[in-house]
């Protein structure tokens, strides 16, 4: 698709929301380009209202992490953030003062499982 037609839909996709009472923020709008080679070396400029359409090669959209079709960032973030609350739970876990196990599976699948589900 060329510069001008990705332009043109665009505008278009702003003229059906200004008239259905819409507006697109220009500051959370990105863009990324799917091709199927790895590297790719065009660099398409695109406006949205007067502002310029930043081109990322990652981004976060309803909590998943989108990188070129693949899931390798999107894991290490969820990885981390489970690493994050199973050390919560082993400071709770200790024999001398630990809490109760069925305390620590509650609190696991409250923190743990909430975040890899």
């Amino acid at each position: 698709m060329s510069e001008e037609t990705l332009q043109t839909e665009i505008e278009k996709l702003v003229f059906w929301a200004v008239s259905r009472v819409l507006q697109f923020s220009s500051t959370k709008t990105c863009a990324m380009h799917f091709f199927r080679v790895k590297r790719c070396k065009h660099n398409i400029h695109l406006k949205l209202e007067q502002t310029t359409i930043d081109t990322v090669s990652s981004t976060r959209y309803l909590g998943m992490t989108i990188e070129r079709l693949s899931w390798k960032q999107h894991i290490a973030v969820l990885i981390k953030k489970c690493h994050q609350k199973l050390n919560l739970i082993r400071k709770f876990s200790y024999t001398h003062y630990g809490a109760h196990q069925t305390t620590l599976l509650q609190l696991y699948n409250t923190l743990t499982r909430s975040v890899m589900d």
